[in-house]
């Protein structure tokens, strides 16, 4: 029992889910079909037949009309119009008719016969299945009539007195089809644009958007009878819509398309779009603001109802926005990846590019594999000092055209900062490599004409030379950065013996030399071979002689076992481009804060000034290294002053931020070599400087060059009105003191005080000088 009690469940089950199945017209349609169906088996169980030929007539007309029927439910897409399905039906019901003992029986499945029927086809296709099944009928009452055995007219009578509520019962059932079809088209409608909004809110692929808004087009399209929608590109004046959603007739390609035509406006080709649709409508084209040119979405057709035109709008807007959004992240992507001033890959693009070349190169069986050219240009800082960074950036611009223009589709230009640039070629050979190295000295080399004057601007003609290493990445174990390593090997290499191209493998005495300077100095801090010395920062007074120590700078030396004591012009570039650079300038502020602190905790809390270098500023690391030697050493953050220069933030992408977020820490920022760069005002106006510190060469002719004092006069002017503080670099004489007092200059620092000096050294120093406590710290932020 229990078992057939289930078995029953899952029937009933089964009936309801499919009757439940589908949209409401679905629904209505199923409804009416059993309906139907059940009241054509009842009216033949019911009637009155007298004869057994009449049975069997009636039988015939049952079977034939439920065929019918239910061919049209399971078919109704494809009988949109009457058929021979239909001319059955006729048959069907004048047989039933005419067989029948009461005529009228027949009206008890007529009226829904034509409910159900109403449900399929136009408006005019139902009325004519209406007239077709009336006039069946009334055919069938003639005939019943006309018999011998039948006399009774009221009867006949009875049959065509019910036709007005049959057409009644048509309109009913067509008003409630076509308000349940609204229904049915506005949730599609909605269904295809919020599917639209769901795909693409997480795309950034045009092509993907396109192919997404197209799909939507589809949908919209199918669920608005008569809309057509194409989307339209225009090239060159001419339209072109290879996308098209609805029932076009032929492509659609508009000629002569107005330059000017924007918005959501009527299109001056309505005869091209008539003629595409095979229609003459109505169109309607709605501006897309994608930045790859014009493009429109084209709406329109014959017997267009408004909500089509609404969801094409809404469909436009949806597809625009995620347009623009995909564009907004190819910029974005293109600035993380891109050099801002030449437009070759930056240093993160190009490391990735190489990575990914080791990678392919390890899956392949080839001989050719990845190289890396790394191109340093000769006498470049002439060109800045002697005609200014204007004219550099211009030789710098012109270097990457031609690095483009030379290199060409067969690898990858990148700048890597400063006057270095680098070629990724991703398969080839040692000579093919040589040799486009070559082009690309010879290139470089051509001169350059550069703007050096503002006012007139005058233009002269400037050369530089180029230096480029070669460097095969099979073997190299250590990835981009033992890649770039001998590339750069390589090209030292080639610097010292005059510029041009050398080979890394190829080993000269200079190249050996320098690939043995690099190792030792990438293990140089933890032999504890890197050195911090100290050079005092004075307070500056009218008397000269009355000198106060209220900070130093922390200057970093490698105590070389062979060579002595190396200064770091000698080997700071070196360890920026080999990330020793990482190591060694954690090393130097660790070793400076705790210092500063011991001197604090001995009764003289001075300032202490530290270098960042530019690979330092452009590495997110720095803020943490900050933040754990405060906190190890117990210094107080106001007393670490990090010195940056203008063109360091320039250069590193993300360097304004962490500029402002080691700020936030309590520390104090410092811009050095102020003057020198071509954007110190700006510099001034978007970083929190708190020092800036004036460059020496302003300071050397400032007894002798009016200029120059004139220049320093007004930024320690410019300085005091902003609450920056002033430190005057490279004093060497009283004269020169006494000036930079009289100017209003807060501080100094120089040989006419003490040469940088070991820990040791640096506290007999101060045991000569008067205590001076750190004055005031006044926080400055670029609201100020």
């Amino acid at each position: 029992m229990a078992v057939r009690q289930d078995h029953g469940r899952a029937v009933v089950a089964a009936v309801r889910d499919w009757y439940l199945h589908g949209d409401v017209v679905d629904r209505a349609r199923r409804l009416f079909f059993l309906v139907a169906i059940g009241s054509t088996l009842l009216t033949a169980a019911v009637a009155e037949v007298d004869t057994g030929a009449g049975r069997l007539v009636v039988l015939a007309a049952v079977v034939v009309l439920i065929a019918s029927w239910t061919h049209g439910y399971l078919r109704a897409a494809a009988r949109p119009r009457p058929d021979l399905f239909d001319a059955a039906d006729a048959v069907a019901l004048a047989a039933f008719v005419a067989a029948v003992a009461d005529p009228p029986a027949v009206l008890g499945f007529l009226f829904w016969a034509v409910w159900f029927r109403s449900q399929y086809g136009s408006g005019r296709t139902a009325l004519l299945r209406c007239v077709h099944h009336v006039a069946a009928v009334t055919v069938g009452a003639a005939v019943w009539w006309a018999l011998p055995a039948n006399t009774e007219t009221s009867t006949v009578w009875g049959v065509a007195g019910a036709f007005p509520v049959v057409f009644l019962g048509l309109a009913v059932a067509r008003r409630v089809h076509s308000a349940a079809a609204r229904i049915v088209r506005d949730q599609r409608r909605e269904a295809a644009l919020s599917t639209l909004g769901a795909a693409v809110v997480g795309l950034v692929d045009r092509a993907e958007v396109v192919r997404a808004g197209m799909a939507a087009a589809r949908e919209i399209a199918a669920a608005t009878p008569g809309l057509r929608l194409a989307l339209v590109r225009v090239r060159d004046g001419v339209g072109d819509a290879d996308l098209r959603a609805g029932d076009w007739a032929t492509p659609l390609t508009l000629a002569r398309v107005p330059a000017e035509a924007s918005g959501a406006a009527a299109l001056p080709t309505d005869a091209a779009l008539d003629a595409a649709a095979g229609t003459t409508g109505s169109w309607t084209s709605y501006a897309s603001p994608v930045p790859d040119g014009q493009t429109w979405l084209v709406a329109g057709g014959d017997e267009l109802a408004a909500e089509g035109l609404h969801a094409a709008s809404l469909l436009n807007n949806g597809i625009a926005l995620a347009l623009n959004r995909c564009a907004a992240h190819a910029a974005l992507t293109r600035r993380a990846d891109t050099d801002s001033l030449t437009g070759l890959a930056n240093r993160g693009a190009f490391r990735d590019a190489v990575d990914l070349a080791l990678l392919d190169h390890e899956r392949s069986d080839g001989e050719a594999g990845p190289f890396v050219l790394f191109v340093d240009l000769d006498d470049f800082k002439y060109v800045n000092d002697g005609f200014g960074h204007g004219a550099g950036d211009d030789v710098l611009t012109a270097t990457a055209d031609r690095l483009r223009a030379t290199v060409g589709a067969a690898g990858l230009c990148a700048r890597l900062g400063g006057d270095e640039f680098a070629v990724l070629l991703p398969s080839t050979t040692t000579d093919v490599a040589e040799a486009l190295a070559q082009a690309v000295v010879d290139a470089v080399t051509v001169p350059v004409a550069v703007v050096t004057g503002v006012a007139e601007m005058a233009a002269e003609e400037v050369q530089v030379g180029c230096s480029v290493g070669v460097a095969r990445c099979a073997g190299a174990t250590g990835g981009v950065d033992e890649v770039v390593q001998r590339a750069d090997v390589a090209m030292y290499s080639a610097k010292t013996g005059g510029g041009g191209v050398a080979v890394f493998g190829r080993r000269s005495a200079a190249a050996e030399a320098e690939a043995v300077l690099l190792r030792e100095l990438a293990g140089a801090t933890a032999r504890g071979q890197i050195e911090v010395h100290y050079q005092p920062v004075v307070d500056l007074a009218e008397d000269a002689a009355d000198v106060s120590c209220s900070g130093m700078e922390a200057l970093v030396r490698w105590n070389h076992p062979e060579r002595g004591l190396v200064g770091p012009q000698d080997f700071i570039a070196r360890a920026e481009r080999s990330g020793a650079i990482h190591e060694i300038g954690a090393h130097v502020l660790d070793q400076a804060c705790r210092d500063a602190a011991a001197w604090t905790v001995a009764g003289r809390p001075l300032t202490v000034h530290v270098n960042v270098s530019v690979a330092q500023l452009a590495d997110d690391r720095l803020l943490t290294v900050v933040r754990s030697c405060l906190r190890r050493s117990g210094l107080p953050p106001e007393q670490l002053v990090l010195e940056i220069t203008e063109s360091m933030v320039l250069e590193a992408p993300d360097a304004l931020r962490r500029v402002h977020d080691l700020a936030a820490t309590g520390v104090r920022i410092a811009v050095d070599d102020f003057g020198t760069g071509y954007a110190s005002l700006t510099a001034l106006r978007r970083l929190p400087v708190s020092l800036v510190k004036v460059d020496r060469s302003f300071v050397a002719g400032a007894t002798s060059n009016p200029a120059d004092l004139a220049i320093i006069e007004a930024v320690v002017q410019m300085a005091g009105r902003l609450g920056v503080e002033v430190v005057a670099e490279g004093v060497e004489e009283v004269a020169q003191a006494q000036l930079l007092a009289a100017a209003g200059a807060h501080h100094a620092q120089g040989f006419l005080y003490a040469t940088p000096l070991p820990r040791a050294a640096f506290d007999e120093w101060l045991a000569t000088r008067t205590p001076l406590h750190p004055r005031p710290v006044r926080r400055r932020t670029t609201a100020d």
